[in-house]
């Protein structure tokens, strides 16, 4: 089931009710009570819509003259991860290094990939760690301005944060 947020951020799931009895009514809650609204609390089959990426319990209790009786299902809401690249350093000389970080919030779902790459792409950019959150030491050798990028995927899909770079030349002096 894909359960994550769309880009409006929300998620419709809409529930099956397989209660059975005579005279049913329904009574139906989700912890923690924040994160989605419900179009019908006491409705036969409601719609949920999550806004939130998190665990929930959606509980349903069904009652009649006779009897009531619960049942509990847990749903997890996920969102894409967002990013943010850390870095003061936009504008260095040829040669230096900038030693950036990310932060990450996952989105309630493991990343599964990141990548760390500078464009435009070609010699003079070493990249100690590319495929880390923090990718260390990222070495500027010649002058040019860059934007550095960095991606993660997690199940609901790829985003990426991007910072211009301006890498000077060092002076040449001739006489």
């Amino acid at each position: 089931i894909d359960n994550c947020l769309n880009a409006s951020n929300e998620k419709v799931i809409q529930v099956t009710n397989s209660s059975r009895g005579n005279g049913l009514s329904y009574a139906w809650s989700v912890s923690p009570n924040t994160g989605f609204t419900i179009d019908s609390i006491n409705g036969v089959t409601p719609t949920f819509t999550f806004t939130t990426a998190g665990n929930y319990t959606i509980r349903l209790r069904a009652s009649n003259s006779c009897d009531s009786s619960v049942i509990t299902r847990s749903i997890s809401i996920f969102n894409k991860p967002t990013l943010t690249i850390n870095n003061s350093n936009t504008s260095i000389c040829a040669g230096s290094s900038i030693n950036p970080t990310i932060t990450e919030n996952q989105g309630n779902s493991l990343i599964i990939s990141r990548l760390w790459s500078v464009t435009p792409s070609g010699g003079g950019v070493t990249i100690t760690s590319p495929n880390t959150a923090n990718p260390g030491l990222i070495t500027f050798l010649t002058a040019r301005t860059c934007t550095l990028t960095y991606s993660a995927t997690n199940l609901c899909g790829t985003v990426t944060s991007t910072q211009i770079i301006t890498v000077n030349p060092i002076p040449l002096v001739t006489i």
